[in-house]
């Protein structure tokens, strides 16, 4: 039974190609690590920039491009309807924490 201490390493922002390179090497010697949060930093999304629903009791919302022009912040239904995906250059999923409130990108 080995007894090694299991050790966590949490990046707090965006983490540089050295931090990149740090992790990596800390990840084979088997210490975990924790990617950052990406949370959403404009004011929260009140409303659905296609159809005008109100976003305050949804639980995800989608910054992504859509199929009648620019990018919009979308509800569950118009990104179904009018969205062109999920991923890079198409757009992202946000999710609101329950603790926090904070919308937190969970795709994309």
């Amino acid at each position: 039974m080995s007894s090694q201490k299991e050790s966590t390493v949490v990046l707090t922002g965006e983490p540089t190609v050295g931090d990149v390179l740090k992790f990596k090497e800390e990840e084979r010697r088997g210490v975990r690590v924790t990617p950052p949060r990406k949370i959403w930093y404009g004011s929260s999304p009140e409303r659905c920039q296609l159809c005008g629903c109100s976003l305050l009791e949804e639980k995800i919302f989608y910054d992504a491009k859509s199929l009648v022009g620019p990018w919009a912040i979308m509800c569950l239904n118009c990104f179904n309807d009018k969205g062109l995906g999920v991923g890079t250059g198409l757009g992202q999923v946000y999710e609101r924490e329950k603790e926090s409130g904070e919308w937190v990108k969970v795709a994309g």
